[in-house]
């Protein structure tokens, strides 16, 4: 009796060891399942609020009542069940949360992405690189309102020097809409409220401590971040862009990389001479997007490792100048380019059609039109159609009339 006493007592001690050395497994959160993590998030299924008993309590209602009276041969099963109850725990305390309607990302030298409720309280953050983990490690963000959270991290950057005046901290936000209902969704004008509310507890932290430094928000998209961070681009990198260029336009470059197998590292570091690019061709005349668009994917095809890009777009205002239409002179930029691929003779190649361009415009006859089937059609009719909003709007024509909304379904008829 006494020697199965003794047994007991050593399986029963043998329980808090187990227990306390127990290594679950670590649930990993990547840049790249960021999106997924989102979706799950914003699904209806996690209702806010939802009160969670501890892994412990669990454990300890399911032990206790009859903890006298297990025999040795139970302690496995028990041991057991209190893994499953503790990866439950983990499970349960990292999906069970408040719907997820917006994103924001932080930059200054750290970057961080968070995740935010309806309610403007963070749900979780995700540090972009070791600084961001290092910032994270210091900061206890999760449930608190954004206004806080931005104030709690511009002071650790302070305190770690890294406000300084020639930096500046950029902010770029997006709502949420995988995962979620339209009623569910952040409306434009909400959004827009977040975006100030951001900008204004941001501008008003840097008053209070006196320091100049820039303070950029911006609103984007999800399919923008997404294309964007696919080359290795955060909002610190495309925020001007996308101001300058407007965002259909700037969307459609950057999913150029992909459509012509351009190196992501390459673009990333060459997006600043892309941008000069797509400037130089809208100052040369060609004032619609769509036209922009595929001069320059014709620029990128032929020149893949961006040497002599600015070579082909200036070839292109030249001809501009010279009054040939964007047809004509997008069909000789072709023709150059398929005749010598190395761009090694491109300005001779397009010297000859020029000259025989004067000489007809002598002899009265003009220079015959490029058939347009030559023409390149970057993107698919569907793709184009922001694009043509876009040129819409900068031409002062009326947006299209939009359709009445669809009534929701009720969520009986489901």
């Amino acid at each position: 009796m006494n020697e199965m006493k003794n047994i007991f007592d050593a399986e029963k001690n043998k329980l808090p060891v187990l227990l306390e050395n127990l290594e679950l497994p670590e649930v990993q959160t990547p840049a790249h399942q960021r999106h997924l993590r989102e979706s799950l998030l914003a699904s209806s299924y996690f209702k806010e609020g939802a009160v969670q008993l501890s892994t412990r309590q669990k454990i300890g209602r399911f032990i206790a009542p009859g903890f006298t009276l297990m025999k040795p041969k139970a302690w496995r099963l028990v041991v057991s069940l209190a893994v499953l109850f503790l990866a439950l725990g983990a499970y349960r305390a990292f999906f069970v949360a408040p719907q997820a309607v917006a994103s924001l990302t932080l930059q200054v030298n750290p970057g961080i992405t968070m995740t935010i409720s309806a309610r403007n309280k963070v749900l979780d953050a995700e540090a972009l690189d070791a600084p961001g983990e290092a910032l994270l490690t210091r900061l206890d963000v999760a449930g608190k309102e954004v206004p806080e959270v931005l104030r709690l991290m511009a002071g650790a950057l302070r305190e770690a020097g890294l406000l300084a005046p020639e930096r500046r901290i950029v902010v770029a936000l997006y709502a949420i809409e995988e995962g979620l209902r339209p009623a569910e969704r952040l409306t434009p004008p909400e959004l827009s409220a977040l975006t100030e509310n951001v900008r204004q507890s941001l501008l008003g932290y840097m008053l209070e401590q006196g320091l100049p430094v820039e303070v950029k928000v911006a609103e984007v998209t999800a399919e923008l971040d997404y294309v964007a961070r696919a080359i290795g681009l955060l909002p610190i990198d495309y925020v001007d862009y996308v101001a300058e260029a407007g965002y259909p336009l700037a969307k459609e470059v950057l999913k150029l990389q992909k459509e012509l197998g351009i190196d992501p590292a390459l673009f990333k570091e060459q997006l600043g001479t892309i941008r000069a690019a797509l400037v130089d061709i809208r100052k040369a005349g060609i004032e619609s997007q769509i036209d922009a668009l595929a001069i320059l994917k014709v620029a990128l095809a032929a020149d893949p490792k961006l040497q002599k890009l600015t070579t082909i777009t200036a070839a292109m205002m030249d001809l501009a100048e010279k009054g040939l239409s964007k047809e004509t002179a997008l069909a000789k930029i072709q023709a150059a380019i398929k005749t010598d691929p190395t761009l090694q003779n491109f300005d001779d190649l397009l010297e000859l059609p020029e000259k025989e361009a004067d000489e007809a415009t002598e002899n009265g006859t003009p220079p015959p039109e490029a058939p347009q089937r030559d023409t390149p059609r970057p993107v698919t009719p569907e793709a184009d159609a922001p694009l043509k909003e876009a040129d819409d709007a900068e031409n002062g024509a009326p947006p299209p009339d939009t359709p009445p909304d669809k009534p929701e379904e009720s969520a009986d008829d489901d």
